[in-house]
């Protein structure tokens, strides 16, 4: 992989604003990564070659040879109480969305879910 050639067009900046400016470029190099990542990954997907490689789906043989996984890091959470988070992100109240299955009022949070207000910012 090359290096990313760096730039100094901005000499009068202070050392804080040049490190912005450098983490800001390397952003956008990593958009354009990503993107370039998914579509080769989507690719790879369409023609079943992880199939030829022996694996039972894409996702597997994504986590064999890349180490992506939905296996979390740190600070496991029910999905339960990961739906409560996001529906109170969204400015819904998870206890009171429900609908109707099978003759009964349901919760996508069933009778569990808590907002995880520790991890909201």
């Amino acid at each position: 992989m090359a290096a990313v050639a760096s730039f100094d067009t901005h000499s009068d900046l202070s050392e804080g604003e040049r490190l912005g400016e450098r983490i800001a470029e390397l952003n956008a190099y990593l958009t354009v990564t990503q993107a370039h990542f998914l579509e080769l990954l989507r690719q790879f997907d369409e023609q079943r070659y992880w199939e030829a490689l022996g694996f039972r789906s894409c996702a597997h043989w994504l986590n064999f040879k890349c180490g992506i996984g939905f296996n979390a890091a740190r600070d496991k959470v029910h999905v339960h109480d990961f739906h409560a988070t996001m529906l109170h992100l969204l400015g819904l109240d998870h206890e009171r969305l429900t609908f109707r299955h099978n003759s009964r009022d349901v919760r996508l949070t069933d009778v569990f879910g808590n907002v995880l207000h520790e991890i909201i910012a």
